[in-house]
């Protein structure tokens, strides 16, 4: 059975995105290949519930692409990079990408893990923002959206 989620792929050389929308496609029911980030942007309007960023040459500034495509509707942003340094993974957490993802052989895996995480997270989110007791307690922890982002690398 596969699962009702949109998924975006952004920027992957064309065997590689190819491979990965097919990978994909096999458990979940709507997943979309753009080439351009361009085209991507454009198709915003279909509220993807995640996007799959893979960095290659064409993407000069990554960060600045997560940015408007969190402005645009907040979808949740994987970013798959070959890069593993510290800094440039933190410099792209901290744009707003949901879960970096190293390139590798294990990559449709991860990426596969990194959604199944991220849907878990917004399905748990969710009930506990419609519930009342939510509203009651003191504490508005999972309302803070720092506190959100920090508590998702503690099931990593």
């Amino acid at each position: 059975m596969k699962t009702k989620i949109k998924i975006f792929i952004v920027g992957s050389h064309g065997d590689i995105g190819t491979f990965m929308q097919s990978s994909l496609k096999k458990r979940y029911e709507d997943v979309s290949y753009f080439q351009k980030e361009t085209d991507c942007l454009e198709a915003l309007d279909q509220k993807p519930n995640v996007l799959i960023l893979n960095d290659s040459q064409q993407f000069s500034r990554p960060v600045s692409f997560i940015r408007k495509v969190k402005e645009y509707n907040g979808v949740n942003v994987i970013f798959v990079s070959k890069n593993t340094h510290l800094f440039n993974m933190l410099k792209v957490i901290k744009g707003g990408a949901a879960d970096f993802v190293r390139k590798d052989s294990c990559t449709n895996y991860a990426v596969n893990k990194s959604i199944e995480r991220l849907m878990k997270l917004t399905d748990n989110f969710s009930e506990h923002v419609s519930s009342k007791e939510f509203f009651q307690t003191s504490s508005f922890q999972m309302s803070n959206p720092l506190y959100f982002r920090l508590s998702r690398f503690m099931l990593f």
